[in-house]
């Protein structure tokens, strides 16, 4: 079923300023998703974009036995199929809703034309998620792993912008 999006949870959404955030309201739709539903496949183009504001989407590496892991998920943190908004992307895993879910759902090529500065989406999506997971690996705090990143930048071992994401809310 899609309606249009009223109340967003999703906290990368959240994360935006009402400026960036109003141009993409009247694109965004709601669409429940039930689960077992698969959103692609490998090789699959990806034309859409889905903010989750509840619920586990799956992102599924398929082995060529057949057999699938599951590599990521994705819930009411992050976006499925973002990086489709900077450009044309194919998919390069199984997408599959594991539990029901409601998302957000924005198509690629109107997000970057409703918001040109979604390559800065992008980078803060890729930039908290990769942080979460090393924090995760190493059992310590996200912001731990910020301090040691920009301590290691500073002395010139990394490159990146490590600068922390603002907080939820618009």
């Amino acid at each position: 079923m899609h309606r249009p999006v009223i109340l967003v949870s999703n906290r990368l959404l959240q994360s935006l300023s009402g400026g960036d955030y109003g141009p993409l309201t009247p694109h965004l739709i709601q669409v429940d998703l039930e689960r077992g539903r698969l959103l692609y496949d490998p090789g699959d183009r990806i034309d859409t974009v889905n903010f989750p504001m509840d619920g586990v989407i799956s992102l599924m590496t398929l082995m060529e036995s057949g057999a699938a892991i599951e590599s990521a998920t994705i819930g009411r943190e992050g976006a499925l199929g973002l990086m489709a908004a900077v450009a044309p992307r194919k998919s390069l895993s199984r997408a599959l809703v594991q539990t029901p879910a409601r998302a957000a759902r924005i198509s690629a090529a109107q997000l970057d034309e409703a918001w040109p500065r979604s390559r800065d989406l992008v980078d803060r999506h890729n930039e908290a998620l990769t942080q979460e997971f090393l924090a995760d690996m190493l059992g310590v705090g996200r912001t731990m792993v910020t301090a040691v990143a920009r301590a290691l930048q500073a002395k010139g071992v990394i490159r990146g912008n490590y600068e922390r994401l603002p907080p939820a809310g618009r």
